[in-house]
């Protein structure tokens, strides 16, 4: 399979390579300072741009197969949850904003994170494909501790999240799970942490250490795609 993988990830990567190549001479076409768009010039970029959306879902779709059946070998009885959300393009005003109108318990932690000079948020929009498992699921049926998550996560091909994710899959998941997000401790005060308690969401910050142990029924979401922001 892995060498299947590899020879499809290569193809995908060629086809994405020239797609770009035709998208860039095609939004060349746009720059034309004050004069009027023909209507031709921008149904053909319009085009490029969704080979490109189609290429990168292919791409994606690829990683994910690779995945499972690399976590099936380990698990096979495991159960992830493939979960899109959307991170950026807003303040962080704007984001406590949206936690206090959808009733989104913040404790003091998780917001002195989120005001931290370095909580960065992603100045664009854009959507991110999460992962979201059991430490069970991975294969620790008596738990694990960080370390042993994460490593097993690599082993997967799974990503550590930026700080960012947190704050937005509380926004964007109703679940009542207890959920680890899968980050660098942020300095000392820890990573986010998504649970339910007493009829609210609630968005939190445990202690993330790479000795601390969790129990087989925590679930922890990783990216499946390496983000920069």
């Amino acid at each position: 399979m892995q060498e299947n993988f590899c020879s499809q990830l290569y193809d995908h990567l060629q086809d994405l390579k020239k797609a770009k190549g035709d998208f860039d001479t095609a939004a060349k076409g746009l720059e034309n300072g004050n004069r009027r768009i023909v209507r031709e010039v921008y149904e053909d970029y319009k085009e490029k741009r969704n080979i490109i959306d189609s290429i990168i879902g292919k791409i994606k779709k690829l990683k994910y197969i690779d995945f499972l059946e690399k976590l099936y070998k380990i698990k096979p009885a495991a159960k992830p949850e493939q979960i899109d959300i959307m991170i950026g393009g807003k303040t962080k005003e704007k984001l406590m904003q949206e936690m206090k109108r959808n009733d989104i318990s913040v404790d003091s932690l998780a917001k002195k994170i989120i005001n931290d000079n370095d909580f960065r948020i992603s100045q664009e929009a854009k959507k991110i494909n999460l992962i979201k498992l059991s430490v069970g699921d991975l294969g620790f049926i008596e738990g694990a501790t960080t370390k042993e998550i994460y490593k097993r996560a690599k082993e997967l091909g799974l990503y550590l999240c930026t700080a960012e994710t947190g704050p937005n899959l509380r926004l964007q998941t109703e679940s009542k799970d207890k959920i680890v997000v899968a980050m660098k401790e942020f300095k000392d005060l820890g990573a986010f942490f998504l649970y339910y308690y007493e009829g609210q969401l609630k968005l939190a910050c445990v202690r993330a250490n790479l000795d601390e142990k969790w129990p087989a029924d925590y679930f922890w979401v990783f990216s499946l795609d390496k983000i920069e922001n």
